[in-house]
């Protein structure tokens, strides 16, 4: 998704997604095989449901947060920027 941010042309974001979705496609089969593991059969559908439901669930919750977080704090967001950018892309811990 980060690469999706710095895509120049159409052609290249459509790759992209394609990757994701094939990403996601691969991860949803095993999740659902562990459901019908896990759960009886009396509540799987449910279970299955709540799992399918989940991600399109926080997509949209997080647009939301996500807009109202930088309107209310944009001095806080600067702030997570920084240190997200100092500790996950540039791994001090690895270098040392």
């Amino acid at each position: 998704m980060i690469l999706v941010s710095r895509a120049k042309s159409f052609e290249y974001v459509l790759a992209l997604y394609f990757l994701t979705g094939i990403g996601s496609g691969a991860s949803n089969v095993p999740v659902m095989g562990l459901v019908s593991h896990w759960f009886a059969s009396t509540v799987r559908g449910r279970a299955a449901g709540f799992i399918v439901i989940g991600s399109g669930f926080a997509i949209v919750i997080s647009g939301k947060l996500y807009a109202l977080y930088n309107v209310e704090l944009p001095e806080f967001h600067a702030s997570v920027a920084r240190y997200a950018v100092s500790r996950f892309l540039a791994f001090p811990e690895f270098v040392r």
